[in-house]
């Protein structure tokens, strides 16, 4: 993709992306901002007008109306959406339904939004561009993107009246970015062929997705990868354990987006490097099922909210503020405001640095390891205040 010769094109891309940076200049105001245009969905639902989500003119009437509730608490607002009565906590008709795998809990069944799917797909395309534009290079993008996820269809489910297909949702998220993007940024397998193979978690059927993965792309020009850290060591470890090559002899992967793990970089890029080379540049995002939250700006090795998109408050040892109120060294666990769940609490320890650079770095009521998360890389101006750990024992 080259945008020498399109200087409208250009344009669409630094609009895309310049939002996030903005917010970044002024988080409190983004916040401040973003908040309204939740309270106004939020007023749409019953959930929302139980807590009178209409009469909440700032932050400290929201923390007063809405409480920190978990997924337990949101479940059985959820349950009612299944059952067809959508706005008990959705103010639009869900367009997919996501189930999570479970791998820091119990799985769980999670409506996506056109809003939701909206939001999911901009800010992809923001994270890829924002890399391109630090970069100053898109040559990369005309290349394929590796598509290493799970099933977007397992099948069938009853939403009210409705039989609506369910599938994981990185799957889900997956076919969300690809569908109206397809000309543009070229994927291989598709998600339509991946959904044709077996569907249940196994290794056995992780083999059989590797496998199919290789052969569709091994004579393709494959540049850029986006999924889990652990799939994309372990894609690579059963090409070399299988047919005794590694990525890096197929391709020259430019860009690996990773999510959905605490400590990428400290964790996977190792093995990464290793398998795809050490020109494959490794960017955290930090993505679940409920939203994509953040991703990583530029070269530190921590990613920066998007304060424009959600809003974000901590639960510290000194009280629940938002975010970017954080001090470095301090830790909090994560209350995420989605455009459909008021005030989640999502069970995750956050790690301010000095802003805008935070890093996830594990749950909640599960022992710390230093090491990983004990100081940024690539900036040695940065002044990191270690945090008291025993609290968190």
């Amino acid at each position: 993709m080259s945008t020498q010769s399109q200087p409208a094109q250009m344009e669409m891309i630094k609009s895309m992306v310049a939002p996030w940076h903005q917010s970044v200049e002024n988080p409190a105001r983004a916040q401040e901002t973003h908040l309204e245009e939740l309270l106004k969905s939020y007023s749409q639902t019953e959930y929302g007008r139980k807590y009178h989500g209409e009469s909440v003119g700032s932050y400290e009437d929201y923390k007063k109306a809405f409480p920190v509730q978990n997924f337990n608490d949101f479940k059985p607002y959820i349950d009612k959406v299944m059952a067809g009565d959508t706005h008990a906590l959705l103010s639009e008709e869900p367009l997919y339904i996501g189930y999570t795998k479970g791998t820091t809990g119990k799985p769980k069944i999670f409506p996506f939004t056109p809003t939701h799917a909206k939001i999911f797909r901009d800010i992809n395309l923001r994270i890829i561009f924002n890399y391109s534009l630090s970069k100053h290079n898109f040559e990369w993008i005309s290349g394929y993107r590796l598509n290493l996820v799970s099933s977007g269809n397992i099948g069938t489910i009853k939403v009210g009246e409705r039989e609506m297909m369910y599938g994981y949702s990185v799957a889900v998220a997956a076919r969300i970015i690809e569908e109206p993007t397809a000309a543009a940024l070229k994927v291989i397998p598709t998600q339509d062929e991946m959904d044709t193979l077996p569907k249940e978690a196994s290794k056995i059927n992780w083999e059989k997705r590797y496998e199919f993965a290789y052969q569709k792309a091994r004579e393709k020009n494959v540049t850029y990868i986006m999924t889990t850290p652990n799939v994309v060591v372990g894609f690579g470890r059963y090409l070399y354990r299988k047919h005794h090559i590694s990525p890096k002899d197929l391709w020259q992967v430019k860009y690996i987006m990773s999510g959905g793990f605490p400590n990428t970089h400290t964790r996977f890029a190792p093995p990464i490097h290793a398998l795809y080379g050490k020109t494959a540049d490794i960017r955290e995002s930090y993505v679940s099922t409920e939203g994509a939250f953040g991703a990583q700006i530029d070269d530190i090795q921590a990613w920066t909210p998007f304060y424009d998109r959600m809003f974000f408050e901590v639960q510290t040892t000194s009280g629940i503020k938002q975010i970017h109120e954080m001090i470095p060294g301090e830790i909090g666990s994560l209350i995420v405001s989605t455009s459909t769940l008021p005030r989640y609490r999502i069970g995750d320890l956050i790690l301010a640095f000095q802003p805008p650079y935070f890093r996830c770095i594990g749950r909640e009521n599960t022992k710390l390891s230093p090491y990983r998360f004990g100081k940024l890389t690539g900036e040695s101006s940065f002044h990191f205040k270690e945090p008291d750990l025993t609290l968190y024992k």
